[in-house]
């Protein structure tokens, strides 16, 4: 092992680096059993050394660009990077589930009990679950697909804040035609 690999470790327990080590060796789509990790890990790493095992995955995705995917009560499945892209696209949908649910028990606030200070807090978490929201949902993703593709590259912060602001402006522009009409 290589000073610098050395160095990545420090500091984390002997069970988290031994499953470390195990993991680097994992390519991109090889499956390694909890079976093999327990050993490793001289425990059962789906729970007391389960926080062993968070850690050497955590680590192998920051200094080796390896995430690794469960497969229930089986082992560990080193993902390609299409796999990747999957899993972040259920984290966004899970974040959309996660602000909708904050607006939901944000709404449910007596807000005219509050104080000044609270007010404030709540529609700040108000405007950021509903922004979150909004940006979340399956029709937006599509809009900033169609920019990216347009761009050929990721888009910056403030692209992808123009996508929406354009919408929003076109929505505005329909509804005043819609009433004149």
């Amino acid at each position: 092992m290589t000073e610098e690999k050395d160095k990545q470790i420090k500091g984390i327990s002997i069970e988290a680096q031994e499953l470390y080590r195990k993991l680097e060796t994992i390519h991109k789509g090889d499956f390694v059993s909890y079976d093999d990790l327990n050993i490793i890990a001289m425990g059962d790493v789906q729970n007391e050394k389960r926080f062993a095992l968070n850690t050497a995955r955590k680590n192998c995705l920051r200094s080796l660009r390896l995430v690794f995917g469960c497969v229930t009560n089986k082992g560990l499945k080193c993902l390609s990077d299409s796999e990747k892209i999957i899993v972040s696209s259920k984290t966004r949908d899970h974040i959309g589930r996660q602000a909708h649910k904050s607006l939901k028990i944000l709404a449910s606030v007596e807000f005219e009990q509050l104080s000044n200070p609270d007010k404030i807090k709540h529609n700040a978490e108000m405007s950021v679950a509903g922004v979150l929201r909004h940006m979340t949902k399956p029709r937006q993703i599509k809009q900033i697909e169609a920019k990216v593709s347009e761009a050929g590259q990721r888009l910056q912060l403030k692209d992808t804040l123009r996508v929406f602001e354009e919408k929003q402006k076109l929505e505005i522009v329909r509804n005043v035609e819609e009433k004149k009409v």
